[in-house]
């Protein structure tokens, strides 16, 4: 019942504030708790107190193939958070509903100080997302306002707005007037990861992704990166068929190369046959730049290589 309330109540705080945060790729968005403001730190987003203190939440997808169920995936990113904060926990679990499930968080190395809250991973549209919430002071009235916000998320499920006036693409039209051939990429650089203690370089953070679409019906889509979640290269391909904002890519074969940081946890593997058929929206921003949304992340490529 003290636990109801507590949700009850958070949930009224939430409704009473209409502020929402909505990603920048427009992959998701959320009730922003009153008294709290949301920045967006690519892919994740932090929220902090306005009034200060040290309370902070945390806001992320969790990465595809991460567990099978919503604990195992709560597990894997703690493990995640424990690469650079070795006394990173999570425990005491106890499932809500069939799609939530909430446990405790904590940390601390010796001599600093002990940081505790709640945590919730959550299922919305077939996507698991992580939301978490610690202090070094105590605060019964987490838990409820990590659930509440965790229920505010929403995810696109109809058409992205962005591909209202994209010009029709067909893999069967000549190269000459088909605007979508060719290849289209993406590249960021985040910067060096150190050791904050130490000020030792551990690695960069970087990632890039580019599409490829041949005259022949085939493509090909590549993901490199280097980062806290996961370092290595991973590509998919197979056909796609193209019809106005609508990208259907089938009969698809993966592929991962794991750095050796990541090898262990995420082994590799080599055209792995996946049935699964990915729907693509799409929208030519100008000739040259291409927003492509696959239905949980939204973001416009170049065409040509970065």
């Amino acid at each position: 019942m003290r636990r109801l309330s507590l949700f009850l109540l958070a949930t009224m705080l939430l409704a009473q504030n209409q502020n929402r945060f909505e990603a920048p790729d427009r992959s998701f968005s959320f009730a922003t708790p009153a008294g709290w403001t949301a920045q967006w730190q690519e892919g994740t987003v932090r929220l902090v107190r306005n009034s200060g203190g040290d309370s902070q939440s945390f806001v992320a997808r969790v990465p595809d193939g991460a567990g099978n169920s919503l604990v195992d995936c709560a597990e894997a990113m703690a493990s995640v958070f424990r690469r650079t904060v070795l006394s990173f926990r999570v425990s005491t679990f106890r499932n809500l509903s069939p799609d939530l499930v909430i446990f405790r968080v904590t940390y601390g190395d010796p001599g600093d100080a002990a940081y505790s809250g709640s945590g919730v991973v959550i299922q919305k549209n077939g996507a698991r997302w992580w939301v978490s919430e610690v202090g070094s002071q105590p605060d019964p009235s987490s838990a409820g306002r990590v659930e509440a916000l965790a229920r505010s998320l929403q995810t696109p499920t109809a058409r992205n707005p962005l591909a209202a006036s994209t010009p029709t693409a067909n893999a069967s039209t000549p190269p000459s007037a088909n605007p979508l051939l060719g290849l289209w990429s993406t590249v960021n650089f985040f910067g060096d990861i150190v050791d904050r203690g130490t000020g030792q370089f551990l690695y960069d953070s970087n990632s890039g992704e580019w599409y490829t679409f041949l005259p022949n019906g085939t493509y090909k889509h590549t993901r490199i990166g280097s980062g806290l979640l996961i370092s290595g290269a991973w590509s998919s391909e197979g056909t796609y068929q193209a019809s106005g904002d609508r990208i259907l890519l089938r009969q698809r074969l993966e592929s991962w190369f794991p750095r050796p940081r990541s090898a262990a946890k995420y082994p590799a593997y080599k055209n792995k046959s996946v049935p699964k058929e990915i729907t693509l929206s799409v929208a030519f921003e100008s000739a040259d730049k291409l927003r492509i949304h696959d239905g949980s992340t939204g973001m416009t490529f170049t065409r040509g290589r970065q």
